[in-house]
């Protein structure tokens, strides 16, 4: 019998009976359905939040920290012990408290600081293709008649949220360039508005200077808001005064004796600084080449990596440029550089890369192990949509061996004529085998086809609610078909129906010409 006459049969079998047909047809269509779309949503899910952790290379890189090593080995063990009857739990936290206190009050330099040297040994670890040092650093600008206290931030060349945000001149051509990018806010505050008078500053020369070394005692600008006050040394040195002048004019101040102890005691409880060495004062010429807009609401925040105050910076410096320019500082690059970013070459070398930092006694953070928890969760989430309708599927495959085993009993008389006329028992089984292929493919296909149409809607509701939920505009589709999975879900369903057709195949194959015969 050949094959065209075996398909024949199979598709006026499954004709004769359409309803019957159609509604086995549509359980498959319905588990193909619920299969293919949860393993593409599974994918596409797991495609577009790894395209966002990718975003800017940062899957790719890691934050390094100078290493402190542990503050329980600096503490006295006296002022660790903690007194008093009280329950495990709470002794750990007053512990931890205390750790903390003794914190503050005993500042540290890092144990591993990040210097020049230990930038270059970053530098020169296998699979490191960078290394960009986070430097900013507060220092006095003179242009013309113009001075005024900035924040100076080192910025690489191939920064390209920053150089989308040049608005005259161009950003930076070279790591070691001696030039500038000038914040526009700045030129307004000197009266420089018009684009003419932004085009005649370029090329133009602008004297970049600041003091370091040894550092005055902390002020009370400095105790009330750490790091907020970007005094230079002659304006710290006033307010030195005033708080040594402080205890000669004590009776004019208004206080009480009590309350005259009190600020004296504070003042004894100064943390003094370590000397840093005599105090030094730099001063270079850089070239103005570009001018920076302020970030608008769609710029790409992450432009510093994970840096928000470098967005507040007035003038930007070449990474280089700024290495030359502050570290050799005294002092400065031993405990100023609070991170540097290290970019390797290859997502699967991240983890060699950062057990080399980490024998270097260096603190790093990266994402990999954020990855890792979003390929597990995708991947058990995916499994367990997939098992659910892979149990429909199962499900639908039962009702086709049930009808089946009802068209075997029904076409019982059809199954003796043909082996009256010479049909072989492997061509009864190919006939009811090929009609449960046939239920599948065709089910399995317009399931397919389904999920693809339901891909349009579901992708509008997925960005409605996204951009609702998080104010993140999604551009990449949630729904992903990558060619196994369009040729998998159809090839799958037909494989389950097939199956599900062997044991009615066989029961008709069994059948008795004679019996078959007498059976009407």
């Amino acid at each position: 019998m050949r094959c065209a006459d075996l398909l024949g049969m199979s598709f006026a079998a499954l004709w004769q009976q359409k309803v019957r047909t159609l509604l086995t047809m549509f359980g498959v269509l319905i588990g193909t359905f619920a299969l293919v779309s949860s393993i593409s949503v599974g994918r596409g899910v797991y495609e577009a939040t790894m395209r966002q952790l990718r975003h800017g290379n940062q899957l790719r890189q890691v934050q390094v920290s100078p290493g402190y090593g542990k503050v329980e080995e600096r503490i006295p063990r006296a002022e660790l012990e903690v007194k008093g009857p009280m329950s495990d739990a709470k002794r750990q936290r007053i512990r931890k408290m205390i750790i903390k206190d003794w914190t503050r009050r005993h500042p540290e330099l890092p144990q591993v600081p990040l210097d020049r040297s230990r930038l270059q040994t970053l530098a020169n670890l296998e699979h490191v293709e960078a290394v960009v040092p986070f430097i900013q650093r507060g220092a006095r600008v003179v242009f013309g008649n113009r001075s005024r206290l900035v924040t100076a931030t080192a910025a690489a060349p191939d920064n390209r949220p920053l150089r989308d945000r040049i608005v005259a001149g161009t950003y930076f051509a070279s790591n070691r360039d001696r030039t500038v990018v000038v914040h526009e806010y700045l030129l307004y505050l000197w009266g420089i508005t018009s684009d003419e008078q932004l085009a005649g500053i370029l090329g133009r020369k602008l004297r970049l200077e600041y003091r370091a070394g040894r550092r005055p005692l902390p002020t009370l600008l400095d105790l009330v808001q750490p790091g907020r006050f970007n005094l230079m040394p002659d304006e710290k040195e006033a307010v030195e005064k005033t708080l040594k002048a402080l205890p000669a004019v004590r009776d004019r101040l208004g206080m009480t004796p009590g309350e005259l102890q009190s600020l004296e005691r504070a003042l004894r409880k100064l943390p003094v600084q370590p000397t840093l060495g005599p105090q030094t004062r730099r001063s270079e010429e850089f070239t103005i080449t570009g001018v920076l807009r302020e970030a608008d609401p769609g710029d790409d925040p992450a432009a510093f990596g994970i840096s928000p105050m470098a967005l507040d910076s007035d003038l930007l410096l070449p990474v280089g440029t700024a290495e030359e320019f502050f570290l050799p500082a005294p002092g400065y690059g031993r405990n100023d550089v609070q991170w540097v970013t290290v970019t390797v070459d290859r997502e699967e070398n991240l983890r060699e890369v950062i057990g080399q930092i980490e024998a270097l006694g260096l603190k790093q953070w990266s994402l990999v192990d954020f990855a890792d928890r979003v390929r597990r969760n995708m991947v058990l989430m995916t499994f367990v949509m997939s098992f659910l309708a892979t149990v429909a599927l199962v499900v639908s495959a039962l009702g086709i061996t049930n009808t089946m085993l009802m068209s075997v009993l029904e076409r019982m008389h059809e199954v003796g004529v043909m082996k009256a006329v010479g049909a072989r028992d492997i061509h009864i089984q190919l006939i009811f085998l090929l009609e449960g292929a046939l239920i599948g493919a065709i089910g399995g296909g317009l399931g397919l086809l389904l999920s693809w149409a339901a891909s349009f809607p579901g992708d509008s509701v997925a960005r409605a609610i996204m951009e609702q939920q998080t104010q993140t505009h999604l551009q990449e589709t949630l729904f992903l078909f990558p060619p196994w999975l369009t040729l998998g879900g159809p090839l799958f369903a037909t494989l389950v129906t097939t199956l599900a057709a062997v044991y009615p195949a066989s029961r008709a194959a069994k059948v008795s010409p004679i019996t078959a015969l007498r059976h009407e």
